[in-house]
């Protein structure tokens, strides 16, 4: 019964897709080991990423308590266009929004 309540509650949250145009590209899962974390390996991933794929415009999201994480996407050129609130336990997933960011063609290429 508590899974089916949770379930109707938050259905519409998990219902609502990013819908991406011609051109988009979403970077679903970044992550990094603790150990290799500060040593340019994220940057450098996403530098050669943007440099190969050819796309328009890169979007990814990060939650807003990950302030390392948004700090390195804005140094490499992300700016925040959408922020979605976490509606339900807050404190249990430990973020209060999921804010998505994007990195345009018309901007120059990483190195």
């Amino acid at each position: 019964m508590k899974g089916s309540l949770f379930y109707f509650l938050v259905r519409r949250e998990l219902e609502k897709p990013l819908h991406l145009a011609e051109g988009q590209c979403y970077f679903e899962a970044v992550a990094t080991a603790k150990q290799a974390r500060g040593r340019g390996v994220a940057s450098q991933l996403n530098n050669e990423l943007i440099s190969r794929l050819g796309y328009d415009d890169y979007i990814l999201e990060v939650v807003d308590t990950n302030t390392a994480a948004i700090r390195l996407y804005e140094r490499l050129g992300y700016a925040e266009f959408r922020r979605k609130p976490q509606r339900w336990f807050r404190k249990q997933a430990g973020f209060n929004a999921r804010l998505y960011m994007r990195w345009m063609q018309d901007q120059a290429r990483p190195e």
